[in-house]
C-alpha cells in the first residue's frame, strides 16, 4: 500500500469518526429538548387532572346537597300526609288546596 493510500484510509476514518460525533451531539441535544418539552406537558397535564379533580368533587358535593334536599322535602311530605289521616275529607281537601295555592304562590316569586 502506498503512502497515499494510507493518508487517504485515516483521513476518511477521522472523517467518519467526526460525523458520527457531530451525528450523536444533535441527537443527545434534540433528545434533551424533548424531553424537556414533555416535562413540561406532563406537569400541565397533572395540573388539570387535579383541577377536573376539584371540580368533580365540588359536583359531587353539591348533588349529595340536593339529594338531601330532596330526601328532607318528602320526608316532611309523607310526615304530613301521615299526621292528616285522622282529619275530614273536607278538612284535607281544604289543606290541599290552601297548600297548592301557597306552592304556586312561592313558585311566582
Amino acid at each position: 500500500m502506498s503512502t497515499n493510500s494510507i493518508v487517504l484510509t485515516v483521513v476518511a476514518a477521522l472523517v467518519a469518526l467526526t460525523l458520527v460525533g457531530v451525528v450523536m451531539g444533535f441527537k443527545r441535544k434534540f433528545r434533551a429538548e424533548r424531553h424537556l418539552l414533555g416535562g413540561a406537558s406532563l406537569r400541565q397535564e397533572i395540573d388539570e387532572d387535579a383541577r377536573l379533580g376539584r371540580l368533580n368533587d365540588e359536583m359531587t358535593d353539591e348533588l349529595t346537597a340536593k339529594a338531601q334536599a330532596a330526601q328532607i322535602d318528602s320526608g316532611i311530605a309523607a310526615f304530613r300526609s301521615r299526621g292528616r289521616r285522622g282529619e275530614s275529607a273536607d278538612s284535607r281537601e281544604a289543606a290541599d288546596m290552601r297548600q297548592q295555592l301557597k306552592d304556586h304562590g312561592t313558585r311566582a316569586d
